[in-house]
């Protein structure tokens, strides 16, 4: 081997950048209740997962809207903001990881929920 002439390189060291989002959640149940709409989902079986965040759309929008956000170890959220007028929502939830900055899943499948229609008397 050939020797160099010079000073030693200044030693440096690194971390992957975790770059992995988690699965979406799955198994979801939707439920009106006095309070508003709750989702619940069940958990995916990463270790990484850091919590989720819940979207809406109305039906016929194509654009999701961040409406809450939970820890890791909340498995439902309950939407106490729906908008007067529309009958027919959508609710996509993500899973999201500790990662700086967070890794964020794909949407969920569209959960539906339709507003039942109040009697008139």
């Amino acid at each position: 081997g050939s020797v160099l002439p010079g000073e030693a390189s200044e030693t440096i060291a690194g971390m992957p950048r975790d770059l992995t989002p988690p699965a979406p959640p799955h198994k979801f149940t939707v439920a009106a209740g006095h309070d508003g709409v709750t989702i619940l989902w069940e958990s995916t079986e990463v270790r990484d997962v850091a919590g989720y965040r819940i979207y809406r759309r109305p039906a016929g929008g194509k654009e999701y809207v961040l409406v809450g956000e939970t820890g890791r170890s909340s498995f439902s959220f309950t939407d106490t903001t729906l908008p007067e007028g529309e009958e027919t929502f959508f609710y996509a939830v993500t899973a999201f990881d500790a990662a700086d900055p967070p890794n964020e899943s794909v949407f969920s499948r569209d959960i539906e929920f339709r507003r039942k229609a109040r009697p008139s008397f």
